[in-house]
């Protein structure tokens, strides 16, 4: 204020002295100090309003980060438990002493329940803080052109997993649990659980005729191929789950 009034006294000075050349030059050097303050004042609201969405995106990737490093584990255990039930398809495919063996078993019963009837989770891992800002709209609050490209790529591969996820438990609904039960004694694969122990377990299945039934090896033979074209995906997504955690 005291400068407005140091150049207002200037100016009426100059007025009255009749000096318009002077009083023009005092008036634009007003408006020049004028707009160098509107300027510093913009200046100063942006920096502040940048700083703000800095703020903002550190925080978002923060919970970005943390919720892929908890996919990264999810899809790791993923990808061992598949590799398990393939080792144990491919014994099973590898000929009549394999499945000989695994008929003289003590554990029959749970090694062919785990056969026909494992392998048909449909989990696939969940970045919940990314759905909610994309749900929200607000995917432009990540700069990073090169993170919000990787995180398209992994939606695009969460897609194609839960598509082949899908297929094997199709094949699994709809051939192999309406084989088990009409041509087995679905009661004796309950032995599985050793909790129950007071069932009555019924007639024991025949595996010697079941290992050998065309029918169930082709069950076997699917249900590794599908297994294998999922550990193949989960991969996949691992892969760019952790290019996303070394990108943030």
């Amino acid at each position: 204020k005291q400068m407005i009034k140091f150049f207002r006294k200037i100016r009426y000075e100059l007025m009255e002295k009749n000096k318009v050349g002077k009083y023009f030059k005092y008036a634009i050097g007003e408006i020049i100090l004028v707009v160098i303050g509107i300027l510093i004042a913009l200046s100063i609201n942006n920096w502040n309003q940048n700083r703000l969405e800095l703020n903002r995106e550190s925080k978002l990737l923060k919970t970005l980060l943390k919720d892929l490093y908890i996919a990264e584990t999810e899809s790791a255990e993923s990808i061992n438990k598949d590799k398990e039930d393939v080792n144990s398809f491919a014994y099973m495919l590898s000929g009549k002493d394999a499945r000989e063996t695994l008929i003289n078993h003590p554990k029959i019963d749970s090694i062919f329940s785990k056969l026909i009837w494992g392998t048909v989770t449909t989990n696939v891992p969940i970045i919940n803080s990314y759905n909610d800002i994309k749900n929200a709209g607000q995917i432009g609050v990540i700069s990073n052109e090169n993170i919000r490209s990787h995180f398209t790529t992994l939606e695009t591969r969460f897609k194609r997993l839960e598509k082949i996820l899908q297929d094997r438990l199709s094949v699994q609904l709809i051939n192999i649990d309406k084989f088990v039960l009409h041509e087995m004694n679905f009661i004796e694969l309950l032995k599985a659980d050793s909790t129950n122990h007071n069932i009555d377990y019924g007639i024991n299945n025949e595996y010697s005729t079941l290992f050998e039934n065309q029918f169930v090896l082709n069950v076997i033979g699917v249900k590794l191929q599908l297994t294998e074209s999922v550990i193949t995906n989960r991969r996949l997504v691992l892969e760019e789950i952790r290019v996303l955690i070394d990108l943030i």
